[in-house]
């Protein structure tokens, strides 16, 4: 039972998608709503062999709003390279290889979704035997602030939420 106390939220995301594509509050369209995004979400747990279970709600909050202000700043970071750009002077772009402790596989997906919202960066690969993320930046000036920021801004969070 407590397996589908966490597909609760996802439920009621697709009975509310349902709702409003269809744009009808009939008890028909209701209920082949909730049936149809109940079924489907019991369906789709068998496709997910390792199941998650986040920790620290605190976490996760805190989570947000850094990565909220890291996607405002980098899009400042970014238009004032684009936009003061000049030809004989182009920002420097660079890829960075990042150590990280992080092994679940929900807070890597999620740290990859972190990553490639940021504009500027993009998740390049990650190595199975050492765990190496392989990033590129638009506008690098240093790696040592790239691995400030994986390792010490998003991992021990992650880690909080997810392990």
């Amino acid at each position: 039972m407590r397996s589908l106390f966490f597909w609760i939220p996802m439920t009621m995301a697709l009975f509310v998608a349902w709702i409003m594509l269809t744009g009808s509050l009939s008890l028909g369209q209701l209920t082949l709503g909730f049936v149809l995004s109940f079924s489907l979400i019991l369906l789709s747990t068998r496709l997910r062999p390792d199941q998650a279970y986040p920790r620290r709600i605190g976490a996760m909050i805190k989570l947000f709003f850094i990565v909220l202000k890291d996607i405002y700043l980098s899009n400042l970071y970014v238009m004032r390279l684009t936009l003061k750009a000049r030809p004989d002077k182009q920002p420097v772009a660079g890829f960075v290889n990042i150590p990280l402790s992080l092994r679940d596989p929900h807070a890597i997906a999620l740290l990859a979704c972190i990553i490639n919202y940021v504009p500027g960066t993009v998740w390049s690969g990650l190595t199975e035997k050492g765990y190496i993320l392989r990033l590129h930046v638009f506008g690098l000036v240093s790696e040592e602030e790239w691995h400030h920021t994986v390792q010490q801004r998003y991992e021990p969070l992650l880690m909080e939420i997810f392990e």
